[in-house]
């Protein structure tokens, strides 16, 4: 569950208005593509090498988990500025801005 919305979190939170298209494409060619790649990579890497494959494939998966807050703050702190009409909508602490009931 973390994942899936933090998945529409990135995609629909960091887009501008004018690009929420491309950045859900661009989201899905990944998602296409992870897919599409898993079976060669675990078939050529991971079963080939035996256990220093799955070694190397979960010190993948670890630097990757590692790497996705940074990686969001950074999208998050280079962004362009909100407009001020809706930087001036008040907001509970802790609350999506992506939930604001418009």
């Amino acid at each position: 569950m973390w994942e899936s919305s933090a998945g529409f979190a990135l995609g629909f939170g960091l887009a501008p208005d004018h690009a929420q298209g491309q950045y859900q494409g661009l989201f899905g060619i990944g998602f296409g593509a992870g897919q599409a790649l898993a079976p060669v990579i675990l078939t050529g890497a991971v079963l080939s090498l035996g256990h220093p494959g799955w070694l190397l494939l979960g010190a993948f998966f670890g630097v990757l988990g590692a790497a996705g807050p940074p990686v969001a703050a950074w999208a998050e702190r280079t962004r362009p500025a909100t407009p001020v009409a809706e930087a001036s909508v008040e907001r509970r602490h802790g609350e999506s801005p992506l939930l604001q009931a418009e």
